[in-house]
């Protein structure tokens, strides 16, 4: 247990003893002690050991004759009590004592306690002690035979690698495995070193050690009782043949290996392969081309030797049957000639006649001939065929006849035919029997027989053959251009005879004018016609290439096309349409510029545009769109003027329909020339124009600007009610700031007496009041309405 656990439980110990320890205190009566007895004093719990444990001693397997496993057990913290141990299995005491020595026989775990007169701890935490044993003694067997004393292999040869093994596997142990002595060495291509199971390639004595790592050394550790001797046998070197590697194709050679110790017999290979024919001695015959390698087997575990580096015998082959050759056909001659036989290629030659050279020259009589070639090694060839020399007579002298006349153009041919005969030599160099002649010259022809005898020539047919024209040329008229868009055309013209006879056309588009026009795609060339009516060459071609012209462009407007020159809600900015027309092509609009976008058009008029493309061809022109623009009149010199006392008036705009006012920003819904002012502001106004445009709008509604503010101000003496003039003739004006109902005005004298009365159903802006039947004088007007009442003094003065 670590000092932390150790710890944790010695607070814990505390924490029991301090909640359950108090302390008796006398009581007092009225001061005197009482006859009560005190309260004995509780005792603290010990604190709980610290317990561990040690091993002693392990056992074996168990067994009768096993002792087991001896452990001593260990208690600290426990300082003046007692220490009692328990087996946690059946909580039976097993003794007392801060170190107790106790032997197991399996996995067993115990705890302890501390007693301090007569109080016990808590248990310590369980001592978990598992059942160490030290290691059976091994023995080294081998895992390839089963032997445990030994075995052997050979070196680098075995069907499987060489393994040894241990008679104790039990992993919990480590395993040490020694070579001759020597503590855990063996090579560095060992394999399972610490294992029960040791894969080898040395020879030496080799021993294992089983080592428990529970179990103190060197009790714990057991040697193999048994030494294992492991032989790897050195195989043999690599045999060596001798013996004569050429020979003449039907010939034997003999081949011979070199011996070694322990060699108990040979195996022999023909090109890599083993033969099992060829025997199992040293030496050998053989008579075929191939390689050669031999392999020496000895009598210890048949080990055996590298291949032999091989021998490669080549059987010379005796020279094919030699063929004659004669320089005539089937060894024929004709009466008067000679031939000469030649043997195919070899060293020397043997004839039948005795000549020794490769041809026989200057045969001219019938005979038989045979031949056999001897090759550089000596190796001489079957005999050949037997050639027969034969003896032919000549044939007689052919003639010619023709299927046309024997004078024409050139470019035309007479064909010239033999007489029936096996071949035929014409002097042009021909060999059929009939020749077709396209020039001119003398003819004559030798034929063969079937016997290749040649005959004499024949009588000179002569063939007359005429020039053609010279090719002529062709020239393009006007600007040269072979290449035009298609509203355009071109005229070629042939070249015609430089004899200046007459000459006749004849052009690839059918045409027999010296001039042609083009006005579609194509390849026109021209012969010319002499007299003779021979044809010229074709003249070189004129690729004439009509150009489609591109598509017109569609020209569409990006908003309206009919509209005012001003914006009717800000008159500063100027309206416009945009046009665009599309076309892949580059595009040119009526008004010159050279753009697929009109941009800002602000003028009246017909809009349109053509395409041109890359070959600058100009398409037709596209649609064309009508663009509309109405003046919005300037009210520049227009103005707002004071018409009364609360009335404004609009002066000086231009000629239009109804008028549209604005108090501040605010648009009011007056229509006319002059407005009652209601409220005290800025006052402006602009003049609507109405224009007659295409359909179908049909009309169109523009505004003049608006013009200069009128700031109407309040005059306080007037106090909503104004009469004018005044003084007047007696004719006087009533204008009101607001609009009133029920409208009366009554006059008075000076006196109070009332001299006029009269009504209207409301007043809207003026009224005038006929006041001239009355006498020249000062006057009480009096005004009066709903929810407004107010009088004044009028004077009539005339």
């Amino acid at each position: 247990m670590s000092t932390l656990t150790r710890n944790s439980f010695l607070a814990l110990a505390l924490l029991v003893v301090g909640s359950v320890t108090s302390w008796a205190k006398p009581l007092t009566e009225g001061g005197v002690l009482s006859n009560k007895k005190p309260k004995a004093l509780v005792e603290a719990a010990p604190v709980a050991p610290y317990a561990t444990y040690k091993v002693l001693k392990c056992g074996y397997e168990l067994s009768p004759s096993d002792e087991g496993l001896y452990v001593g057990l260990i208690a600290e913290n426990c300082n003046s009590g007692t220490v009692h141990w328990y087996n946690s299995s059946n909580n039976s005491e097993i003794g007392t004592g801060a170190y107790l020595e106790n032997r197991i026989t399996a996995n067993t775990s115990y705890y302890a306690k501390c007693e301090e007169s007569s109080v016990y701890s808590l248990p310590s935490a369980p001592v978990n002690i598992p059942y160490a044993k030290i290691p059976p003694r091994p023995q080294v067997y081998s895992v390839n035979t089963g032997s445990f004393s030994y075995y052997e292999t050979c070196q680098n040869q075995a069907k499987e690698p060489v393994r040894l093994a241990s008679t104790v596997t039990d992993p919990s142990f480590d395993y040490v495995w020694d070579r001759d002595g020597m503590n855990g060495v063996t090579s560095a291509n060992t394999k399972g070193q610490g294992t029960p199971r040791l894969e080898i390639d040395l020879t030496g004595r080799y021993s294992v050690r089983a080592i428990s790592r529970n179990c103190p050394t060197p009790a714990g550790v057991q040697y193999s009782s048994n030494n294992i001797f492991v032989l790897f046998i050195e195989i043999q070197k690599q045999p060596v043949i001798t013996g004569d590697s050429l020979f003449c194709q039907g010939k034997v050679v003999s081949l011979k290996s070199d011996s070694a110790t322990h060699v108990a017999y040979y195996k022999w290979y023909v090109n890599g392969v083993y033969q099992d024919s060829l025997g199992n001695k040293s030496s050998i015959k053989f008579n075929k081309t191939a390689k050669i390698q031999v392999q020496t087997i000895e009598n210890r575990q048949a080990c055996y030797s590298k291949l032999s580096n091989p021998i490669s015998l080549k059987a010379l082959n005796v020279p094919a049957k030699p063929v004659i050759t004669p320089s005539k056909k089937n060894a024929g001659i004709c009466n008067g000639d000679t031939l000469t036989l030649t043997s195919s290629l070899g060293f020397k030659y043997k004839w039948n006649t005795g000549a020794t050279t490769a041809s026989l020259k200057g045969i001219n009589a019938v005979g038989k001939y045979a031949v056999q070639v001897i090759d550089t090694s000596g190796c001489v060839s079957p005999t050949s065929d037997t050639t027969i020399v034969k003896v032919y007579a000549i044939p007689a002298k052919p003639t010619i006849s023709s299927d046309g006349p024997l004078a024409f153009c050139d470019g035309f041919s007479v064909n010239l035919t033999s007489s029936t005969q096996s071949k035929y030599i014409w002097s042009s160099g021909e060999v059929t029997k009939s020749i077709k002649v396209t020039k001119a010259g003398s003819y004559t022809v030798a034929v063969r027989d079937t016997n290749s005898c040649l005959s004499p020539t024949s009588d000179v047919v002569r063939v007359t053959v005429y020039a053609l024209p010279a090719k002529p040329t062709i020239t393009v008229k006007g600007d040269g251009l072979v290449k035009v868009c298609a509203d355009r055309s071109i005229v070629l013209e042939s070249s015609v005879l430089a004899s200046g006879e007459t000459t006749r056309f004849r052009w690839t588009t059918n045409d027999t004018t010296r001039s042609v026009t083009v006005k579609v795609t194509t390849k026109a060339a021209v012969r010319v016609v002499d007299p003779r009516g021979c044809v010229s060459p074709l003249s070189d071609t004129i690729a004439v290439t009509v150009l489609p012209l591109p598509p017109a462009p569609v020209v569409t407007a990006e908003g309206a096309i009919t509209f005012c020159s001003r914006d009717v809600t800000d008159y500063t900015k100027e309206n416009s349409v945009r046009l665009t027309a599309s076309s892949s092509n580059d595009v040119t609009w009526n008004t010159g510029l050279v753009s697929k976008v009109l941009d800002a058009v602000k003028l009246s008029g017909q809009y349109s545009a053509t395409a041109k493309d890359a070959n600058g061809c100009v398409s037709a022109r596209s649609n064309v769109i009508t663009v509309t623009v109405k003046e919005s009149p300037s009210a520049s010199a227009a103005s707002i003027v004071k018409d009364g006392a609360f009335t404004l008036k609009a002066t000086n705009f231009p000629d239009g329909t109804d008028y549209q006012w604005k108090y501040g920003s605010e648009v009011l819904t007056f229509t006319t020339e002059s407005i009652k002012a209601n409220r005290y502001g800025d006052y402006s106004a602009r003049r609507k124009v109405v224009y007659s445009v295409p359909a179908p709008l049909n009309t169109l509604v523009c505004y003049t600007d608006y013009s200069k503010a009128y700031t109407f101000k309040e005059e306080p003496e007037l106090k909503g009610l104004a009469i004018y003039p005044n003084p007047s003739n007696g004719l006087v004006t009533v204008e009101t700031l607001e609009n009133y109902n029920k409208v009366t005005f009554s006059i008075y004298d000076m006196i109070g007496r009332l001299i006029y009365t009269g009504s209207i159903p409301t007043i809207t802006g003026k009224a005038v009041v006929d006041l001239r039947n009355q006498p020249e004088g000062p006057y009480l007007f009096r005004f009066q309405a709903d929810g407004f009442e107010l009088t004044k003094r009028i004077v009539i003065n005339r």
